[in-house]
C-alpha cells in the first residue's frame, strides 16, 4: 500500500485564565512567537499565531499521531509556564 497523505487544520481560540489578567500589548509579539515555536516542537505546522490581549487565535495543522486534546494541553501547558517566567505580573 503506498503512503497516504493527511493534513487537517484546526483554528484553535483560547481566552486568558482570568478576566482580570490579560497579556499586556508589548509582551503579544513573544507570546505569538513562543506559542508558534511550541506548535513546531509539537510536529504541527503555525500558519498564523495572532490575538488580543485577553485571547489568542492559531491557524495549525494537527500532527496525525497527537489527538487535539494532547496537542491543545501541550501547547497552553508550556505557554502558561512560559509567560509566568517572563514576568513575575503574570503569576
Amino acid at each position: 500500500m503506498a503512503d497516504s497523505f493527511a493534513q487537517i487544520l484546526v483554528h484553535i481560540t483560547f481566552h486568558t485564565k482570568a478576566d482580570g489578567i490579560t497579556i499586556h500589548q508589548n509582551d503579544l509579539p513573544r507570546v505569538f512567537e513562543y506559542i508558534g515555536g511550541e506548535i513546531r516542537m509539537l510536529k504541527g505546522i503555525p500558519f498564523i499565531v495572532g490575538g488580543r490581549p485577553d485571547h489568542i487565535h492559531i491557524l495549525t495543522t494537527l500532527p496525525k499521531t497527537t489527538s487535539l486534546s494532547d496537542f491543545m494541553m501541550n501547547i497552553k501547558k508550556g505557554c502558561s509556564k512560559w509567560i509566568k517566567e517572563i514576568d513575575g505580573r503574570y503569576s
